[in-house]
């Protein structure tokens, strides 16, 4: 077990509590207060993406709702937002349990009144064609082209309020919303969930070596000489060693020409897909918006973190009039109930312990939405 959660907690570097009864909304009710329709984004394009759109039951032409549409963070994301494995990597017998936040979001605003597209990933559906691109592969490509498809679907229809279509980005999908709004999303509002201005290479590094460091805590002189623990020690140590090599090529990586940048790959990332991110500061970013923006960070998220990442957000977005920050204490980086005091404690967490995202959390969302 330990070596699965070694090497699960290096995958979620890059991928049994119900609803309150005075927050949540059961389930059935859920259910009969929403409509969820089947959509295709880019139906006409050569990336067709499978998706959702969750519509209040009651909006109509003369009474449109408002809309949100979910930007996911990095890696293949399903549109549920679930973390899916091979079952190889799995011990035998284990389930991972149905944990789906943007499937808990789009559901929870729906019956509330806010519509929400949720869509599956082109790197998902087309990961392939994706991996074909080699460098050639952008932002653009992963998050902006589709986004900006999904509002064009919201804008054609006559139950939602055109005016008031915001989007929320989780993870890294939040560092990307500025971008997509400034792209001709033209959004009412942002919703910044579990983001950081930091580079993805640098968190990915220090996750992966947290976990490590974690891992090298609990082994004992005995366990170092014996056998059947060499396999995770060699595990442990070629990561480590991996890392550390990888950041030397990082720390190289403004000075790379074009070329080099989209032929170098660093932690499985091509430099020119990293430059692509460098180049639009998140700060640069939200000081050029005049819509609402709304920044929500969990206290217990061990990937974007309370002492390092929530400063760096509160220095780009506090002293912004349209800005409003919210620290909801005691969730994690899938905005779940969490009692985990580390990141190995936090990987297996959410891979392994059933959650659904915080109502008080979700109410927030919905209540600044209507308010806007």
């Amino acid at each position: 077990m330990r070596r699965f959660v070694l090497i699960m907690a290096a995958l979620l570097v890059f991928a049994g509590c119900v609803y309150a009864e005075n927050g949540g909304i059961p389930g059935q009710a859920r259910n009969d207060a929403a409509i969820h329709e089947p959509i295709t984004i880019g139906a006409n394009t050569e990336w067709p993406l499978d998706g959702i759109l969750s519509i209040p039951a009651d909006a109509t032409a003369e009474n449109p709702a408002p809309a949100l549409i979910i930007v996911a963070g990095s890696g293949p994301n399903n549109m549920d937002g679930r973390i899916e494995l091979p079952p190889e990597l799995l011990p035998p017998g284990l389930v991972l349990p149905d944990n789906a936040i943007y499937r808990d979001i789009a559901e929870y605003l729906a019956a509330s009144g806010v519509a929400v597209i949720r869509h599956d990933k082109r790197t998902l559906t087309h990961g392939a064609a994706i991996v074909a691109m080699g460098g050639e592969a952008t932002v653009y490509h992963e998050f902006i082209a589709d986004a900006l498809l999904a509002a064009e679907i919201l804008r054609a229809d006559a139950r939602i309020d055109s005016n008031r279509i915001f989007i929320l980005g989780h993870s890294q999908g939040g560092a990307i919303i500025p971008r997509i709004h400034m792209a001709g999303g033209d959004f009412a509002g942002l919703i910044f969930a579990a983001t950081t201005p930091r580079s993805m290479i640098v968190l990915a590094a220090e996750q992966t070596m947290a976990d490590i460091n974690f891992q090298w805590e609990h082994i004992t002189p005995e366990m170092q000489t014996d056998p059947n623990f060499a396999p995770i020690i060699a595990q442990m140590e070629g990561l480590q060693a991996m890392i550390e090599a990888d950041l030397e090529v990082y720390a190289r990586l403004n000075d790379m020409t074009a070329d080099e940048a989209q032929n170098t790959a660093i932690m499985g990332i091509f430099g020119s897909y990293l430059l692509d991110m460098q180049n639009y500061p998140l700060a640069d970013l939200a000081s050029q918006i005049d819509v609402p923006m709304l920044i929500i960070h969990a206290e217990r998220d061990f990937q974007i973190t309370t002492a390092t990442d929530l400063p760096l957000m509160r220095q780009i977005f506090e002293n912004l009039p349209n800005a409003t920050i919210r620290v909801y204490p005691d969730l994690n980086h899938m905005l779940m109930p969490t009692t985990a005091t580390n990141f190995s404690e936090h990987a297996a967490q959410i891979l392994m312990n059933q959650g659904q995202v915080d109502p008080q959390l979700l109410r927030g969302i919905v209540d600044w939405i209507l308010g806007n």
